[in-house]
C-alpha cells in the first residue's frame, strides 16, 4: 500500500507539469502534495514531521492561488477576438494575465496598403497579425509573406535595434499592437507573465528562421 501511495503522489507530481493550464498544475499539485504528506505520516515507523509540514505548506499555497486563479478567472469577459488570440496564441498565461495584456494593447484594421515599417528608422511597436497579411522586403529584395499569428517588431523588442527592413501590411488585414516602451514597463511589473510572452515571441522567431 506504502508503494501505491507513494507512485500516485510521484505520478500526480509528474502529471503537473504535463498540462498546459495553470489550473490543472494547481489541482495536480495538490493531489501530489497531499498524498505525500499522507506517505510521511501513516506509512513510517515514526511520522516524518518537516516533510509533512513541508507538503502541507504547498497544499495551501496551490489551494490559495487556485482559488485566486477561479476567483480572477470568473470577473474576465474576452470578446470574440481575445478569446481566439488566447486560445491560439496565448494559452500559457492565466486567462487573467492575458487580460491584462490584451487590455492594454490597440486594435487596427488596415483598408489599404500601408508601411507599417521602415528599414533602419525605430520601431515603436510590437504587432501581431489577428488576420491578413504584411511583407517583409529584405536588403535583398527578398520578401517574407506574414500571416496570422505572427509577430512584427519582435526583434527590436528584445535587442533595441533599427528595423533591419520594411514592412508593409496589406490590405483587409486587423493587428493588435502594443507600444514598446509601454509594454516593456509593464512586464517589468508583471514577471510571470513576461516569462511566457517572451517564450511566444522566441517560438515565433524559430517558426520564421524555419521558413525564411
Amino acid at each position: 500500500m506504502a508503494y501505491v501511495v507513494y507512485f500516485l503522489a510521484y505520478g500526480a507530481s509528474m502529471l503537473a507539469f504535463s498540462f498546459r493550464s495553470i489550473y490543472f498544475l494547481r489541482i495536480f499539485t495538490i493531489i501530489s502534495s497531499s498524498l505525500y504528506a499522507l506517505y510521511y505520516f501513516v506509512f513510517p515507523v515514526q511520522p516524518m514531521w518537516i516533510d509533512i509540514v513541508s507538503e502541507s505548506a504547498l497544499v495551501i499555497l496551490n489551494l490559495v492561488m487556485f482559488l485566486y486563479l477561479s476567483y480572477s478567472q470568473s470577473k474576465v469577459n474576452f470578446t470574440v477576438e481575445e478569446k481566439e488570440l488566447y486560445d491560439g496564441l496565448f494559452h500559457r498565461l492565466s486567462a487573467f494575465e492575458f487580460f491584462k495584456l490584451v487590455k492594454s494593447a490597440k486594435w487596427s484594421t488596415y483598408n489599404t496598403q500601408e508601411k507599417l515599417i521602415e528599414k533602419n528608422q525605430k520601431v515603436r511597436g510590437i504587432y501581431l497579425i489577428y488576420s491578413g497579411e504584411a511583407h517583409v522586403i529584405r536588403a535583398d529584395d527578398k520578401k517574407i509573406i506574414l500571416k496570422d499569428g505572427a509577430f512584427i517588431g519582435e526583434l527590436s523588442f528584445n535587442s533595441g535595434n533599427l528595423a533591419s527592413a520594411d514592412i508593409f501590411v496589406q490590405p483587409m488585414t486587423r493587428l493588435i499592437y502594443w507600444d514598446q516602451e509601454e509594454l516593456k514597463e509593464f512586464l517589468k511589473r508583471n514577471p510571470s507573465t513576461k516569462e511566457h510572452f517572451n517564450a511566444i515571441i522566441t517560438d515565433d522567431l524559430g517558426k520564421k528562421l524555419v521558413f525564411s
